[in-house]
């Protein structure tokens, strides 16, 4: 075994990272390393003889004397508390409370090491964890993660699309929700995407809710989620969407047959026209043979009036062309025909 000569010790003591101080049973500052006098930026002078406890922070006070007591029963504790420098600031430290014996006496060790930085990091993530937490609890939007096929991550409004709560969600397997038809298309776009075999993309799927069907429609991405793979997906309930696109594709086949049945109708009208037309003809032909001129005439005057109103038909006949005409180019404009 090495053994440590006495100054080789008192060195390594003197300059270790750790801040070190000895007190003894009523708290008196005894004994502190450079190291210590650094972290609280007080002269060895100004702390000897001084109670501990004075340099902790209020509100941690409590806390140590609780761990002194363990101590002189011969326990060891561990701790993160707060200290006050000599400026007044407050920062954070661990330290490793121990008992130690000299002369029969009882004496406390405190082997401390600043950890301000990573508190202060702490805090920060957990400030911006709690900032996105709730920025996307209060989402309008349904957002949920799955890692291993299984939801590990779900907001409020996934729990409103679908009708489960969240515990119940968590149980169950996502692709439980997606309709029979579109299952398999799901699955393997998600499987792929985990892999990252496939790039973020839009697409929409049926959801079996607690009572009913609904569409959604998602974008999804790759992500790291606890140091694993998994899969980001956010979007928007389409139920209505595609409900407006089936009226809307019954809508076009209403219209398509009411202009196709319109076009037969005003062939029918061309038609009709001209078969009254033609036996009018004649009929004018069979009246300059009539030698009576009354007669004649009165044929004449009901040719007249007859031509008159075919005259009119023929007319509709063309401004009905013109509005099938019309229907059709709307039709085409919004895509529908």
């Amino acid at each position: 075994m090495f053994d440590l000569d006495p100054s080789t010790s008192r060195d390594l003591l003197e300059n270790s990272m750790s801040g070190l101080v000895i007190v003894n049973r009523d708290l008196e500052i005894e004994y502190v390393n450079n190291m210590f006098c650094s972290m609280c930026g007080y002269s060895r002078d100004e702390l000897y003889n001084r109670n501990v406890l004075s340099l902790v922070y209020e509100e941690d006070v409590e806390k140590i004397r609780e761990d002194v007591n363990m101590v002189l029963n011969g326990e060891w504790a561990f701790e993160e508390l707060r200290y006050k420098t000599k400026l007044g600031e407050v920062r954070w430290v661990s330290a490793l409370i121990r008992p130690i014996k000299k002369d029969g006496e009882t004496y406390i060790v405190g082997s401390l090491t600043d950890i301000t930085g990573m508190k202060e990091l702490n805090m920060k993530l957990e400030e911006s964890e709690a900032f996105y937490r709730e920025l996307i609890e209060g989402s309008a939007a349904p957002m949920y993660i799955v890692q291993n096929g299984r939801f590990v991550f779900i907001n409020q409004m996934v729990e409103e699309l679908v009708g489960y709560k969240r515990e119940e969600l968590f149980q169950m397997n996502p692709f439980d929700l997606v309709h029979p038809a579109d299952r398999e298309m799901v699955f393997r776009r998600y499987f792929e995407r985990e892999q990252g075999l496939r790039n973020p993309e839009t697409y929409s799927f049926r959801v079996l809710g607690k009572d009913r069907v609904g569409w959604f429609t998602m974008v999804s991405r790759r992500i790291m989620y606890r140091g694993e793979p998994a899969v980001y997906v956010t979007g928007f309930e389409s139920t209505e969407i595609f409900t407006l696109n089936e009226e809307l594709k019954r809508t076009n086949e209403i219209l398509k047959n009411v202009i196709s049945r319109l076009k037969e109708n005003i062939n029918a009208m061309a038609t009709l026209v001209d078969k009254i037309r033609n036996p009018l003809s004649a009929l004018l032909g069979y009246a300059e043979l009539f030698g009576e001129e009354e007669v004649k005439s009165k044929i004449f005057e009901q040719v007249k009036r007859i031509n008159e109103i075919v005259s009119k038909i023929d007319q509709e006949w063309l401004s009905s062309e013109k509005t099938v005409d019309k229907l059709i180019e709307i039709g085409k404009s919004v895509g529908i025909i």
